[in-house]
């Protein structure tokens, strides 16, 4: 990439806008799209600003707005790709992670509160619509990886709780069943 991209180490807060919309020129995005930019005046006393290398945002707004447009031959390949990687291992596995970590951080706490069985109903319904929207996820998930993670997060809270090494949980669908029993719930099926 040319000089074009970089700022030197004592530009204003106001050149760097103007450098973004040079940049987004050369990137080929839309005018009335650049205009819509915010356009603050710089913050009093707000330092130097250090860049390297394009400008992350615009490239991806580039790619958007030819893929909108249809001229789908101008896309880069890379970075398409590492668009869809990022939807396809985040979205789905993140959501079981989180929503399994938290039923697992209710079950293993030693004491009950009122709050508990509610929070364990919303995790376990999070952890349902999971399922129901991606049947293959219980193949990428990794139960003990997700119960060394609520072990460190009940040991950060109270040092004294002692929990087991191994992961008391063999599927998902026995956690959804422990955590819908805890909760006092009827446990539907999973599919």
């Amino acid at each position: 990439m040319s000089d074009h991209g970089t700022l030197n180490d004592h530009e204003s807060l106001g050149s760097v806008r103007l450098r973004m919309l040079e940049e987004g020129q050369r990137l080929g995005l839309p005018r009335e799209w650049l205009r819509r930019l915010p356009c603050d005046d710089p913050a009093p006393g707000a330092g130097p600003l250090q860049r390297r290398g394009m400008d992350r945002f615009l490239a991806w707004k580039r790619q958007e707005m030819l893929a909108r447009h249809g001229r789908m031959d101008e896309l880069s390949p890379e970075l398409v790709a590492e668009a869809l990687e990022e939807v396809a291992a985040s979205d789905g596995p993140r959501r079981i992670r989180d929503a399994a970590e938290r039923i697992m951080l209710a079950l293993a706490w030693p004491k009950r509160t009122p709050g508990m069985r509610l929070h364990l109903l919303a995790a376990a319904e999070e952890l349902r619509n999971c399922l129901r929207e991606s049947p293959s996820m219980p193949l990428f998930t990794d139960l003990p990886g997700y119960w060394r993670a609520t072990q460190e997060a009940v040991l950060r809270l109270d040092d004294t709780v002692r929990l087991r090494s191994d992961c008391p949980w063999p599927s998902l669908q026995s956690l959804l069943r422990d955590a819908e029993r805890a909760a006092g719930h009827r446990p539907e099926p999973v599919a």
